[in-house]
């Protein structure tokens, strides 16, 4: 029988599709180079972990924990964030990419995001004030009643945010991405 909880063990070159690692939790584990790529991932628990170079797209994260979980060039494209556990739920990432993923009503705290990539990506009714986002592209992400309060976007691209519609209270944005804000008015500056 296999332990319930791994700690301080190194995942390199694991593929996780084949291999059910459903009900267990992760804490201080390093995972390289493994494929988590439509894995199920329901109910595990990954605390303080770091991925590298891993590809979790489309994983099941039905009641997944990731607690202060670290993903450095990872893919996590069309994971639905919303089913994880909201329970610490905190990610430090660099250099991913969460095309088609979905944070829709959660409450993203103490994450921060650098020169990630989130194409199609639903924002709708979150809660971004306590995140970080650094040189992140956001080309046609949803945000629609999206508290992105006191952020700094500016030097993030390709965002559409409809000041109508959602919470940008001293928000940041830099004279080249206010365009951002104005798309929907269709004028142009010059």
């Amino acid at each position: 029988m296999e332990d319930n909880i791994q700690f301080e063990q190194i995942f390199e070159n694991q593929n996780y599709f084949e291999n059910r690692i459903s009900g267990k939790e992760y804490e201080s584990c390093y995972f390289h180079n493994c494929i988590f790529s439509k894995a199920d991932l329901r109910n595990i628990k990954f605390t303080d972990c770091k991925f590298i170079e891993c590809d979790i797209s489309m994983a099941n994260t039905i009641n997944t924990g990731f607690r202060s979980c670290q993903f450095d060039h990872c893919k996590l494209l069309g994971i639905l964030f919303y089913e994880c556990s909201n329970l610490l739920f905190s990610l430090k990432a660099n250099d991913c990419s969460f095309a088609h993923a979905s944070f829709q009503g959660m409450r993203i705290m103490n994450s921060v995001f650098s020169s990630c990539y989130f194409e199609e990506t639903d924002f709708s009714d979150s809660d971004l004030k306590k995140a970080e986002f650094d040189n992140c592209d956001f080309t046609r992400a949803t945000f629609d009643n999206t508290d992105l309060s006191n952020l700094d976007l500016s030097n993030c691209s390709n965002f559409i945010i409809e000041p109508e519609r959602n919470k940008i209270y001293k928000t940041s944005f830099s004279a080249e991405n206010v365009i951002g804000l104005l798309s929907k008015y269709d004028i142009k500056l010059k």
